[in-house]
């Protein structure tokens, strides 16, 4: 019993070791990783396990962030490193970006929704006549709400891209989703899609991360999700 303890306690010491050596090396001691509600989470699942599987003294957070607001979590110090952020990069230094590619957008309703009958491609006019359902933008310093509500257009404003899907197939409302995200609801004719007039078709998804506090963890995360072919996969543009 006493030697089976001391082996315990032996294992125990050898294992804040290497903690040690791997602090001391550069590795963060906690990464939060902010993630924009519009990627698509489950593809970060392979990346947490192999990270785990070899840097395992580094915890990890998640938070969430929707629009503008994954790129503050990033500037005001709430995340070291954010994925799949949306608009342009700030301007403030000390941060750093790469673009993580183009999510594809399309503008669906269901097929009981007035608009399905109308001619295309919808113009501005036509659309406005309709209730939007739009994601509101989680940026503390502001009110805004997503760019493709039209001037006094009627809306809901959701929490997230999935609440949003859930309200356009009920019915309940009309605008732009990830296409990886409707798609299979497209391909079942749960939605419908429209082509419109200026239609907004990509929108440039970037990584970002702080340039000043940026380990050895924060590094092998950006590296990564820049060369995963999954993540890739979404954010690349449809071959016309």
């Amino acid at each position: 019993m006493l030697l089976e303890k001391g082996r315990e306690v032996l294992h125990t010491v050898r294992e804040l070791e290497k903690q040690a050596i791997k602090l001391h090396e550069g590795w963060e001691n906690e990464l939060v990783i902010g993630v924009d509600d519009s990627f698509p989470f489950s593809l970060l699942a392979p990346l947490i396990d192999a990270f785990y599987q070899r840097h395992s003294v580094t915890r990890l957070k998640f938070v969430n962030g929707v629009l503008g607001g994954s790129w503050e979590t990033l500037t005001q110090g709430r995340a070291d490193i954010i994925v799949g952020a949306m608009r342009a990069p700030p301007p403030d230094t000390g941060f750093g970006f790469a673009r993580l590619g183009d999510l594809e957008l399309v503008f669906a309703v269901a097929p009981h929704h007035p608009l399905v009958h109308e001619e295309e491609p919808l113009s501005r006019q036509t659309i406005k006549r309709f209730r939007a359902i739009v994601v509101g933008d989680s940026v503390h310093s502001s009110r805004s709400i997503g760019s493709e509500l039209l001037d006094a257009q009627e809306a809901i404003t959701v929490f997230d891209f999935k609440t949003k899907l859930e309200l356009q197939i009920s019915g309940l409302g009309c605008g732009y989703l990830p296409r990886y995200l409707a798609q299979r609801f497209l391909e079942s004719g749960a939605l419908i899609e429209k082509k419109v007039v200026a239609q907004i078709v990509y929108e440039p998804v970037w990584v970002g991360w702080n340039e000043q506090t940026a380990g050895l963890a924060s590094g092998w995360w950006r590296d990564e999700i820049l060369a995963n072919n999954a993540i890739a996969g979404v954010y690349a543009k449809s071959p016309v």
